[in-house]
């Protein structure tokens, strides 16, 4: 199975906003245009450097904001998790109490006709 077919929605919509950070359109026009600038000479290494940095320290800021809203949606999803399995927990116990209600009326029946067969047995036995 292919990775792709492994990642939960979750993970698909980070994955999104964050490439969405890294791949930024302007950031990355404006890395090509330093590139530029540096093969023709019109910036200095130091100054490209530089303007690298900017753009990944500007890329981590907006990752680093990024993370405290996703973990607020995780834990949202959390607590509707926790609510489902809660209510399904309930309806498990419900039907398990259903179940030994009915198993005991069963084995009660049980009892009764096997006293009415054992009853009848000796009655036409004789």
């Amino acid at each position: 199975m292919s990775k792709e077919k492994e990642i939960t929605p979750e993970k698909k919509v980070l994955k999104k906003m964050l490439e969405s950070y890294v791949l930024n359109e302007d950031d990355l026009i404006v890395l090509k245009n330093a590139i530029n600038d540096l093969i023709n000479g019109n910036i200095s290494k130091k100054r490209f450097r530089t303007l690298i940095i900017q753009n990944k320290v500007k890329i981590v800021k907006e990752m680093l904001d990024l993370f405290p809203f996703y973990q607020k949606q995780l834990d949202k999803t959390s607590v509707v998790l926790d609510n489902k399995v809660l209510k399904d927990n309930a309806k498990i116990k419900d039907l398990k109490t259903e179940i030994k209600e009915k198993d005991d009326f069963l084995h009660q029946s049980g009892i009764r006709i096997n006293k009415i067969f054992k009853k009848l047995k000796s009655k036409f036995s004789t």
